[in-house]
């Protein structure tokens, strides 16, 4: 780190050099802060305002911080409180390929290594986690947010996508609107 920039050694110190930043440029210290600290998910798994971190800059149109944590953490900036989310998706993707590739060579007539895997178990078994949740991710991504009375999509929130994206911002009734940010995870871009 630069001489001149105080050595922050808490979460409340992020937030303060967050909420310092320039909406529109990035001054250094902020980056510097989240370089110096990129070790650490409590950085990306604190919460302000019933938002992380990314949630909390978008909202309050801190692109400066929105840019530095997209390009340092890409999806992983967005923190979900199922905090290996993605882990959970990419290797549900990576192991459904290759019981399609099986599947696909016994119907040759081919022989494999081994049979069938139950992929949810296997990834259950091997992340920690329950089955429901890595159904839950299959099926239909992850919400972290809030609800309306009706169990809608209201206020706040962060949705990964079964494909990979993520979006977070406000919703309305189930719906995207307000201030948000999409991040297409194949093509690296928000």
């Amino acid at each position: 780190m630069s001489e001149g920039v105080a050595q922050p050694n808490n979460v409340d110190q992020l937030w303060n050099v967050v909420d310092e930043s320039n909406q529109l440029k990035n001054d250094g210290k902020l980056i510097e802060f989240i370089r110096a600290n990129s070790t650490s998910e409590d950085l990306l798994y604190s919460k302000k305002d019933n938002c992380n971190i990314l949630l909390y800059s978008v909202l309050n149109e801190k692109y400066a911080v929105v840019d530095t944590l997209i390009q340092l953490f890409a999806r992983k900036a967005f923190g979900f409180s199922i905090k290996n989310a993605t882990s959970i998706l990419d290797r549900l993707k990576e192991e459904k390929k290759k019981e399609e590739e099986k599947k696909n060579k016994l119907a040759a007539g081919e022989e494999v290594e081994d049979g069938i895997i139950d992929v949810v178990k296997l990834l259950s078994e091997e992340l920690a986690v329950s089955t429901e949740v890595i159904k839950q991710v299959e099926e239909c991504g992850v919400y972290d947010g809030l609800f309306n009375e009706s169990y809608q999509k209201h206020g706040i929130g962060i949705t990964l996508y079964v494909n990979g994206d993520v979006y977070c911002g406000e919703y309305d009734s189930h719906k995207k609107h307000g201030k948000g940010l999409y991040y297409n995870y194949q093509k690296k871009y928000y």
